[in-house]
């Protein structure tokens, strides 16, 4: 099996996912009532659908191996953990109670 690829790895194989990084990097806590980061990845969410994971189509002419690679949730539990930390953190949303459950799921993930 082929070594796991880190992000930047991942950024020269995948076009657009360098704009998927500034395009999260450009969200930002407006200092409203609330801001909730997981309301805020899932405009992201939509565009790295498109690039990595099971929902990602090949592009045309792209070898297989590579495909599939791509195609795994290695890759876009890769990028997820490059990504989601750097949106702003959720603020007076309900979310953050459930933070260290996806925490754990990442660390069984992993294992």
């Amino acid at each position: 099996m082929a070594e796991p690829l880190d992000f930047e790895a991942l950024c020269a194989l995948v076009p657009g996912l360098r704009d998927t990084e500034a395009a999260t990097r450009a969200v930002s806590d407006d200092g409203g009532e609330l801001f909730c980061a997981n309301n805020a990845w899932f405009a992201i969410k939509r565009r790295l659908d498109d690039l990595l994971g099971v929902w990602r189509r090949p592009v045309p002419k792209e070898a297989a191996e590579l495909a599939t690679r791509l195609s795994r949730a290695e890759a876009y539990e890769t990028a997820f953990e490059h990504l989601y930390p750097l949106l702003p953190p959720c603020r007076n949303c309900g979310c953050s109670r459930f933070q260290p459950l996806r925490v754990e799921q990442l660390r069984e993930f992993r294992a």
